[in-house]
């Protein structure tokens, strides 16, 4: 388990690049290369990305309803119809994060 994982008992459910893929090859779009990124690994830090990870789900939802119907939308569709933001608030307002903490994740 990777330390997402351990945080997230979800986080299975919440992968979606998969489904990315699957819609570039639907739209004949070549699969970008993987580019190796470093990101602040400090418990606020991850705080933050996956903040912006869970969040883009709810502007993805706003996104397809634009599409015309025949456009893939699996990836801005994943999860539709899963708890998986309010979820997310729980465990994120379980953490007590410090001020510090707060302001670090914002910053992300």
């Amino acid at each position: 388990n990777n330390s997402v994982e351990r945080e997230l008992s979800d986080w299975p459910d919440r992968r979606r690049s998969q489904v990315l893929v699957d819609d570039l090859e639907t739209m004949e779009i070549d699969v970008p290369v993987p580019e190796s990124i470093s990101f602040d690994n400090s418990p606020a830090g991850k705080i933050g990305i996956l903040y912006v990870i869970e969040g883009s789900r709810l502007g993805g939802r706003v996104l397809a309803a634009k599409l015309n119907v025949k456009t893939p939308a699996k990836f801005l569709l994943h999860g539709k119809g899963k708890p998986l933001w309010p979820n997310f608030l729980a465990w994120l307002g379980a953490k007590n994060l410090s001020a510090d903490d707060t302001q670090t994740a914002l910053n992300k």
